[in-house]
C-alpha cells in the first residue's frame, strides 16, 4: 500500500525563510470532485511547517470553497510580499486545470466556474498570470507545483465542459526567463491529472508523489532531492495506471535544481503494482479485497444477452434498438447510508451532503441519497465495481432484457411492489423506504428496488435520442450539456425536484423511465447501485 504522508518527519528546517500557498479543491460547484484534495493539502502543510520549518503565518491555505479567482490572486501577491531573500516561494495547486481561450496557456480552475466555457474563462487563473504575481517576490527559488491537467479534461477523462480548445503550449512559458522557476507539471498538455494508482483510497496522485518524493522517496545517496528525480520517481510510479497515460513533466528550471533533503524509504512499486491488482482464489487478501468486504455488497448475477432497448411512444428513448449485453454482476440493493459511510470512514469516498436529508433519510438500512455522480462513481470504484451503463441498467430492470413494463412484469405498479409517488408521498412516508422493502416488485433474478424508491445514477452522458448510441451494453460516453442518465423513478416522482429541472418523467417508475442529470445534482430522490464484470 502507498504510505501515509500524514505523519510529520523530523524537523530538518531550512524553511525559515520560506512562504507558501497551498491551494486544494476537492468540491467544485459544478465540476466534477478531485477526491482527496483536502488530505493532500493537510499532507503538504504538515511537510512545509513542521519538517521544513516554514512559519505557520507564512503557509496560506486555500480550501475549496476559498480557492475563487480572487483569492488565488491575493494569495499570491501576499506570499510574494512574505518570502525573504534566499528563501523559497511555494505555490502548489491540486483541482482543475482547463486551456485558455487563445490555447497557449493553462488556467487554475476556480471553485465557482460553472460548467461552461466562458465561466471557466472568467472564474479561472491563468497560469501566466500566477508565475507574473510570484516573480516579484525576493525569494531565491520559486517551486510551483500544479496537480492539474490542461487538456480541459476532469480526472476521469471527461470534457469539463463541451467546446474547449486543446492546449497547445507555448515554446517556452511566460516566466520561463526568471531562473528562480521550477514549474512541475501533473502531466502532458493532452493528458489528463488523474489519482493515485493501485488504492482504493482516492488522492490526486501527482502531489501525493511530489510530496514523497520530498520526503525521500527520489533522494540521491546524500539524501538530496533534485527536480529532476522528483519528475523521475513520479513518472515510474505513474506507469502503474493502467487507466490512463500520464506523464509528468519540468515544464520549467532545471533537473539539477535542489528540491530539499530526505531520507524516507520509498516505497516498493513492484509490491504495490502486485497488492492492486484483483486477487485470484487463494491469494492473500489486498486492498480491492477489503474493499469489497467492507462494502458488504450482494452480488446478483445477470445473464448476458441481448433486447429491444428503448420504447417508441417516449420522445427520447427511441429508436428502439437492439443491444447484446455481455454477462455482468449488480448489486441486489441500492447503496445504503451503511455501505457508504463505510467508505468515507475508509478514506475513499467524500461525505454525503446531509444537509439535503432529514435523519429519517440516513438510517443504516435507507438508500444513500445526496450524493452527486462522482461521488456514486468513486465508491463504485472503491467496492470493487462501477456505475452501469444504461444500457445494463435496463436490462437489469427488464428481469435480463424480457418484453415487459416493469421489472415484476407488466401490471400496473401499486405499493404492494413499489415505493411510488402517492400525493407526493412514498407510499405513506415522506421520504426513502429502507432497502427491498417491496420484494413482490424484484426481477426475476431477485433485484430490489429496480423501480421506484430512487432514481439510479448511470455511467452515460443523456442523449435526447438512442440515435448512435452504443449497442454492445457499454456506456455512451460521448458529452452533452444535459448531464448523466438516471433511471428508474422514486418515491417523489414526478414531483422530485429533478424531475423539474430536467424534463417529466415518463410515469409514476420502472424501466421506461430516464432522464439527464447534471454531474454535481444532489437530490432525496437519487441514488445508485454498482456493477461489476462477471468472475
Amino acid at each position: 500500500m502507498w504510505p501515509d504522508l500524514s505523519s510529520p518527519m523530523p524537523g530538518i528546517g531550512g524553511g525559515e525563510k520560506d512562504a507558501a500557498v497551498i491551494v486544494g479543491i476537492e468540491a467544485y460547484s459544478s465540476a466534477e470532485s478531485v477526491p482527496g484534495a483536502q488530505r493532500n493539502v493537510e499532507d503538504w502543510r504538515v511537510y512545509l511547517t513542521q519538517t521544513l520549518r516554514v512559519p505557520v503565518k507564512k503557509v496560506l491555505l486555500l480550501r475549496d470553497g476559498e480557492a475563487t479567482l480572487e483569492t488565488m490572486r491575493r494569495y499570491a501577491q501576499e506570499a510574494a510580499t512574505k518570502v525573504e531573500p534566499g528563501g523559497t516561494l511555494w505555490f502548489v495547486f491540486i483541482g482543475h486545470g482547463t486551456p485558455s481561450k487563445d490555447g497557449k496557456d493553462g488556467l487554475l480552475v476556480g471553485v465557482d466556474a460553472q460548467q461552461r466555457v466562458d465561466s471557466l474563462y472568467e472564474r479561472s487563473l491563468p497560469r501566466a498570470e500566477l508565475l507574473e504575481l510570484l516573480a516579484h517576490g525576493k525569494q531565491a527559488k520559486t517551486v510551483v507545483l500544479l496537480d492539474a491537467c490542461f487538456s480541459g479534461k476532469s480526472s476521469s477523462g471527461q470534457a469539463l465542459v463541451k467546446g474547449l480548445q486543446p492546449l497547445i503550449l507555448a515554446e517556452s512559458c511566460p516566466a520561463a526567463a526568471d531562473p528562480r522557476l521550477v514549474l512541475l507539471a501533473a502531466a502532458k498538455s493532452d493528458q489528463f491529472a488523474g489519482p493515485l494508482p493501485k488504492t482504493e483510497r482516492l488522492r490526486p496522485a501527482f502531489s501525493y508523489l511530489a510530496l514523497g518524493a520530498l520526503r525521500g522517496w527520489a533522494a540521491d545517496a546524500s539524501g538530496v532531492v533534485t527536480a529532476g528525480a522528483l519528475v523521475r520517481f513520479a513518472d515510474k510510479a505513474l506507469r502503474l495506471a493502467k487507466d490512463r497515460r500520464q506523464t509528468p513533466e519540468l515544464a520549467a528550471g532545471l533537473p539539477g535544481t535542489v528540491l530539499g533533503k530526505g531520507r524516507e524509504p520509498a516505497p516498493h512499486l513492484g509490491r504495490i503494482d502486485r497488492d492492486g491488482v484483483e486477487l485470484s482464489e487463494g491469494a492473500a487478501p489486498g486492498p480491492r479485497s477489503r474493499a469489497a468486504t467492507q462494502a458488504r455488497i450482494q452480488w446478483v448475477p445477470i445473464p448476458g444477452g441481448s433486447f429491444m432497448m428503448g420504447y417508441e411512444d417516449i420522445h427520447d428513448a427511441k429508436p428502439r434498438h437492439r443491444v447484446a449485453v455481455p454477462s455482468f454482476e449488480m448489486a441486489k440493493t441500492l447503496v445504503t447510508f451503511e455501505q457508504y459511510r463505510a467508505c468515507v470512514e475508509a478514506g475513499a469516498c467524500t461525505p454525503a451532503n446531509y444537509s439535503c436529508v432529514t435523519p429519517d433519510f440516513t438510517a443504516d438500512d435507507q438508500p444513500a441519497v445526496c450524493v452527486r455522480w462522482d461521488q456514486a462513481k468513486t465508491f463504485s470504484e472503491w467496492a470493487g465495481g462501477r456505475l452501469p451503463s444504461e444500457a445494463e441498467w435496463e436490462y437489469a430492470a427488464r428481469s435480463a432484457g424480457k418484453d415487459r413494463q416493469y421489472p415484476w412484469g407488466d401490471d400496473a405498479p401499486t405499493c404492494e411492489r413499489a415505493v411510488i409517488s402517492q400525493g407526493g408521498d412514498g407510499c405513506g412516508r415522506h421520504f426513502t423506504w429502507p432497502v427491498c422493502s417491496k420484494p413482490k416488485g424484484n426481477t426475476q433474478q431477485g433485484l430490489c428496488d429496480m423501480a421506484g424508491n430512487v432514481w439510479q445514477w448511470t455511467q452515460d452522458w443523456y442523449h435526447d435520442s438512442y440515435q448512435g448510441a452504443p449497442k454492445d451494453g457499454s456506456a455512451w460516453n460521448a458529452y452533452t450539456d444535459y448531464g448523466h442518465v438516471i433511471r428508474g423513478g422514486s418515491w417523489a416522482a414526478p414531483d422530485n425536484p429533478a424531475s423539474k429541472l430536467f424534463g417529466d418523467s415518463h410515469g409514476p417508475v420502472g424501466p421506461r423511465n430516464r432522464q439527464g442529470v447534471i454531474a454535481c445534482w444532489r437530490d432525496i430522490g437519487i441514488g445508485f447501485r454498482p456493477v461489476r464484470a462477471s468472475p
